[in-house]
């Protein structure tokens, strides 16, 4: 199909912020195709091209729209399209003080300024122009919007003058897509409303930042000045007659490639599954790699049933064979989801690569290579973190507030227990079979079960552990190599208050029993993961709080945690990175001896 636009000649056009750079561009395009062009704007034109005319108009003022409206009904007779393009834009460039443009920092005053030119204008505009063209011949109204309408900005790309993207410029990009929603949906027989979402245009910016938005462009490069004008003609013509309520995204793939990631997954057993599944549906459009060694796993298509299906097609997995070379998959992040005792030397694997890494606890079945993963912990600048989902459990972080508060007075005893029968574990195989039975794999229940080592190191991080005593060994008659019972006592002191705290693990406990229990000198409070609910207690009455959350909303939480890490290029907090993973995996070998 050939595109013309014919139809566009002797059409009075409206361009708001027609001035700037990019309404420049657009006045001269419809010049070109012969249109009759009414820049609205503070300032005049650097340059008047043919057809072109200039209305001085402060567009936030609903008295001064009004008048330019009668201008323009005196001498054209009509209004046949209205581009929206004015908006405050602050740049790297101009010379201002970067630090008030921080959130923190970021003015009342400076808000309302913005949004009444990038937003309130464009209503304005809208309104009044709006309803004189559906009262007369119809039109066509287009929006510029944004990418950054459709994504957040990239800070990161910003330079070193500490220059910030200001809270405005995205909310008044996402609001002129709704106003375009809006706006087409209510004069639809008599006017067609459309956006654009443009991506960053070059303009003589600094080489440093041209370089960093590039990056993030699957073109490889910012929009020249004049790639838009094609869109802005396209909408405003009868060439796009069935387009209503549509925001077209030019941006060179960069929203694309902001939703989109490369995830490794390391090991397709019950975790590394459930990862695949929890991956997919918060974020759809990643590209799944999977490298699975010779465990039989069933693929499972949910968390209970196992349904013979093909992984690699619903999935669209692509499988390798090797851990090395992996730079040509140009991953975003690998989940190790292997076994335990391989965890080390892949995340050794995976660092070494310059990969960001979710490692699936514990961190290991020994401390071989601890030293190794410590010192290129320290070398590479790369997003890592363990996988202790129950941090994301409301439970935990409302008992974890409890101590840390003293509301109850002095806390004498913490007892954590967590008995569950092995053969639950998996419905889909025999308990014989599960890693979490095999010494050769990092099984055993002080490892299996490391989540009550991990949480009672958070909740009592700010305390001095004074002396441990435990026994761990096999005393059932399960058929495993490796221990099945764990009894511990734990001394440990803040300031001048000391507490004794048990750890009771074992793997055959029926029925399943997981708590936390903290008494006080007047109060006793439980909290029961099984019945997802805190109990408290004492001689006169007794108050339970209950907790609406499935299992895999943790694991869901712990997920969308890392990956906006990684999306920020932010390094994880020191209580969830590898370094913790480190000190909870000696903690707990200690207490397996």
């Amino acid at each position: 199909m050939k595109y013309t636009f014919h139809d566009l000649k002797n059409k009075v056009v409206i361009i708001t912020g027609g001035s700037g750079f990019l309404g420049q561009q657009f006045a001269k395009s419809f010049s070109n195709v012969k249109s009759k062009v009414i820049i609205l704007d503070v300032i005049p034109p650097k340059k008047i091209f043919k057809n072109i005319n200039y209305i001085e108009c402060d567009i936030t003022n609903e008295e001064y729209v009004n008048e330019a409206l009668e201008k323009i009904k005196k001498k054209f007779k009509k209004i046949d399209v209205l581009i929206n393009n004015a908006s405050k834009n602050y740049s790297p460039k101009k010379d201002i003080n970067f630090s008030k443009l921080n959130f923190e920092n970021f003015t009342e005053q400076m808000w309302d300024d913005d949004i009444n030119v990038g937003l309130k204008g464009s209503f304005l505009c809208t309104k009044i122009f709006g309803n004189y063209m559906a009262k007369k011949t119809g039109g066509a109204i287009v929006n510029i919007s944004s990418d950054l309408g459709i994504i957040s900005p990239d800070q990161r790309i910003y330079n070193s003058q500490n220059f910030k993207k200001p809270i405005t410029y995205s909310v008044i990009k996402h609001g002129l897509i709704g106003l375009t929603k809006y706006t087409a949906t209510y004069w639809p027989k008599k006017i067609k409303c459309n956006a654009i979402a443009p991506g960053g245009i070059y303009n003589n910016q600094p080489k440093e930042f041209v370089k960093k938005v590039e990056k993030l462009i699957p073109l490889g490069r910012m929009a020249k000045k004049n790639e838009y004008n094609f869109l802005v003609l396209f909408l405003a013509s009868n060439n796009s007659s069935y387009l209503n309520g549509t925001t077209i995204i030019a941006d060179g793939g960069r929203s694309v490639w902001w939703f989109t990631m490369n995830i490794l997954i390391v090991g397709l057993g019950s975790i590394g599954q459930r990862h695949l599944r929890n991956i997919k549906r918060l974020y759809p459009k990643t590209n799944f790699f999977s490298y699975r060694r010779k465990f039989k796993t069933p693929f499972l298509d949910n968390f209970n049933n196992v349904k013979n299906f093909d992984l690699r097609s619903k999935y669209k997995l692509t499988y390798i064979n090797s851990l090395n070379n992996l730079k040509r998959y140009k991953l975003d992040a690998t989940f190790i989801c292997t076994p335990s005792s391989f965890h080390v030397d892949e995340t050794i694997k995976i660092i070494d690569q310059n990969i960001n890494v979710f490692v699936e606890k514990p961190l290991g079945s020994s401390l071989k290579n601890i030293v190794k993963l410590k010192k290129i912990l320290r070398t590479k600048k790369i997003i890592s973190m363990i996988g202790f989902q129950l941090r994301f459990c409301p439970l935990i972080n409302n008992l974890k507030n409890i101590i840390n508060s003293n509301k109850f007075g002095k806390l004498n005893q913490v007892i954590i227990h967590h008995g569950e029968n092995i053969n639950n574990f998996h419905k889909y195989e025999s308990y014989k079979n599960m890693y979490a039975a095999k010494r050769k794999l990092g099984g055993g229940v002080v490892l299996s079960q490391i989540h009550e080592i991990d949480y009672f190191l958070y909740l009592f991080d700010n305390f001095k552990i004074l002396k441990v005593n435990k026994f761990s060994n096999k005393i059932s008659n399960l058929k495993i190599d490796v221990e099945d019972t764990l009894l511990s006592i734990i001394k440990i002191k803040k300031k001048n208050s000391e507490i004794l705290c048990s750890i009771n693990l074992n793997y055959y406990e029926i029925p399943q029993k997981r708590t936390i229990t903290l008494i006080y000198d007047n109060q006793k409070i439980e909290a029961d993961f099984n019945k997802k609910k805190i109990t408290y207690e004492n001689e006169k009455k007794k108050r339970i709080t209950n907790y609406n959350y499935k299992r895999n909303d943790l694991f869901i939480r712990e997920v969308k945690y890392f990956i906006s890490h990684v999306k920020k290029n932010k390094q994880i907090g020191k209580s969830l990175n590898l370094h913790n993973g480190i000190k909870t995996l000696k903690f707990a070998l200690q207490l397996k001896s």
